[in-house]
């Protein structure tokens, strides 16, 4: 949902928001690289499953040092 996903990045004012859409089911590795190619201090996950799923991985991704952030 575009009209949501903009109210969310408004409410986090000035902060650096990247947007990640079009989440592929089970979560495909192309799409957590795409998470954590930079590190992140939070991530806001809007959708279903996949997208929760992804979120998580690339938190435990980044918290462990794997991939390319």
């Amino acid at each position: 949902n575009p009209r949501l996903a903009a109210r969310v990045q408004a409410a986090l004012g000035g902060r650096e928001v990247r947007v990640v859409s079009q989440i592929k089911e089970h979560v495909p590795l192309e799409t957590l690289e795409a998470l954590t190619r930079q590190p992140f201090e939070a991530i806001v996950s809007l959708g279903g499953g996949s997208p929760i799923d992804a979120a998580k991985l690339a938190v435990v991704m980044q918290a462990a040092g794997l991939g390319p952030a």
